[in-house]
């Protein structure tokens, strides 16, 4: 032992060891503060979680137009029987496509629904839905809430019935130019030009109301210039 080394006395190892306490503390404190993170554990989807990812948004969903029709088959020749008149801050569409000799034989009674419409006066610019009369062994049923819809009406036919939507829309739709070359479209057919527009539709007055009545078919020869 070297000269001069004195034991610590009790007192001061207590001393001694109450001084030391409080850093070995703060060392336990720091080092409990770090935590190494667990890697992710990599399986199968237990019961009652869904650990799938989710497949990507479909780009097309949110671009097809609400109003677009189901795409057309080149086998099956189709016709499309559709009329649009204004009234007040709406357009109400009248509308049916489906074969095209069953709709072809609907044309007479589908124009004489259109002159059975009558348009109540407008109540502080509001739109009043017309009312019609139904031919014989047409039924109706009123649309969906929440659907742009405002009733479906089912025509007998001897195959498959046939349906002739009515949708009212805002007046920003009521292009007629627009509006004839969307269901020329719809049936590949080319599209007309303003001046051709004569040529290729129909208006009627109704109640006061200027009808505009179309009568297309997927194999109708271009429309001549002219």
């Amino acid at each position: 032992m070297p000269a001069g080394f004195h034991h610590p006395t009790g007192r001061a190892l207590i001393l001694i060891l109450c001084a030391l306490g409080p850093l070995a503390a703060c060392e336990d404190d720091q080092i409990s503060q770090y935590h190494v993170p667990r890697d992710p554990i990599i399986g199968t989807p237990h019961e009652g979680h869904d650990h799938s990812v989710p497949p990507p948004p479909n780009p097309d969903a949110a671009a097809v137009p609400p109003m677009m029709a189901p795409p057309l088959d080149p086998n099956v020749p189709e016709r499309t029987l559709a009329a649009m008149v204004e009234h007040g801050p709406s357009v109400w569409f009248f509308k049916i496509r489906g074969p095209d000799a069953p709709v072809a034989s609907q044309s007479q009674t589908f124009e004489s629904f259109l002159r059975s419409l009558q348009f109540p006066p407008l109540d502080d610019q509001q739109s009043i839905p017309p009312t019609w009369a139904l031919p014989d062994g047409w039924t109706q049923q009123t649309g969906d809430p929440g659907s742009i819809r405002f009733a479906t009406i089912t025509i007998p036919n001897d195959d498959a019935p046939l349906e002739l939507t009515v949708v009212p829309l805002s007046l920003t739709a009521g292009d007629v130019f627009a509006n004839v070359n969307r269901w020329r479209n719809e049936l590949n057919l080319e599209p007309v030009t303003p001046d051709q527009l004569p040529a290729v539709t129909q208006q009627i007055i109704v109640a006061g109301q200027t009808i505009t009545l179309v009568n297309f078919a997927s194999g109708d020869a271009p429309t001549a210039t002219p």
